[in-house]
């Protein structure tokens, strides 16, 4: 989980909700597939096929890609705490690294904030109640180090 803080056009810290933000974490560990694209040979193959069967096929193939793609793209929750401040908790099944992408929607454009993408990594060892804490071990010793 991590927090998202509204500014506004003067870069200070806003003090209401109602801000939409369209928040993408991406898995790294597994590759974006290709639009697949069929040789003539396949082309002839799938034409041949009755009208039924290559609905069948076709939806098959969405299928699997919706699957692989819900795997590739987490779903966040994000909370408007009504004060300027986003909580965006998100939850992946194993081991993995991530890159994160907020974006700021305004009247319908949306536009990356400022640093854009995040990356973040997550390993299956540890106490979850105290390596996901805000205030964990983890946390305290990142802040030590970077302002050392």
């Amino acid at each position: 989980m991590f927090f998202v803080q509204a500014r506004n056009a003067e870069g200070q810290n806003r003090v209401t909700g109602g801000d939409e933000f369209k928040i993408k974490i991406r898995r790294l560990d597994i590759p974006i597939p290709e639009e697949e694209v069929m040789d003539d040979k396949q082309k002839k193959a799938f034409d041949a096929m009755l009208e039924e069967d290559r609905k069948v096929l076709l939806d098959k193939k969405a299928a699997e890609k919706k699957a692989l793609l819900d795997r590739i793209y987490i779903t966040p929750k994000v909370i408007d705490n009504e004060d300027g401040t986003y909580l965006v908790k998100y939850k992946v099944p194993e081991e993995c690294k991530c890159e994160i992408t907020v974006c700021f929607n305004e009247d319908g454009k949306e536009e990356p904030i400022r640093g854009a993408t995040f990356n973040s990594s997550f390993v299956a060892k540890g106490n979850p109640k105290v390596t996901n804490e805000f205030d964990g071990p983890l946390m305290i010793t990142y802040i030590n180090n970077q302002l050392q």
